[in-house]
């Protein structure tokens, strides 16, 4: 059967996963400029669609990467750029102001990397404990 829009969930995984190919299929062509492209788009869905779960995890992942670059662009800057779409949703302001009020968007960037490893931590151990209370 295909999909309708009487299936949002099914719709909105669809969608996440086919922002999610681009990223891959433009990392494999080596367009580092398509993967940013993509990887934008993706948080803009995401945030649009309030999934502040699936923001998160993508958040820590990007963060949590031992490379300095991602997609050719600056760990933090690439942060910076992605979090001032996340700003643009009121529903979702919590993320982007949680960093700025951990000092995650300085001037230094050690200190940025530093504090944002450790709010990521934290928020993936309340993700954690959150899940425990379900099952």
């Amino acid at each position: 059967p295909g999909i309708t829009a009487s299936d949002p969930e099914r719709v909105h995984l669809n969608t996440v996963l086919m922002l999610e190919q681009q990223i891959l299929v433009s990392e494999n062509l080596e367009s580092l400029v398509e993967c940013r492209l993509w990887l934008s788009s993706l948080v803009r869905y995401i945030t649009l669609q309030q999934d502040e779960n699936r923001l998160q995890i993508l958040l820590q992942r990007l963060v949590s990467s031992p490379a300095d670059k991602i997609f050719g662009e600056d760990k933090i800057e690439l942060m910076k750029s992605l979090l001032k779409i996340v700003a643009t949703n009121v529903n979702c302001q919590r993320f982007y102001s949680d960093f700025k009020t951990n000092k995650l968007i300085g001037q230094n960037p050690d200190d940025n990397k530093i504090y944002l490893l450790e709010y990521l931590r934290k928020m993936f151990l309340t993700s954690m404990k959150c899940l425990l209370y379900v099952f």
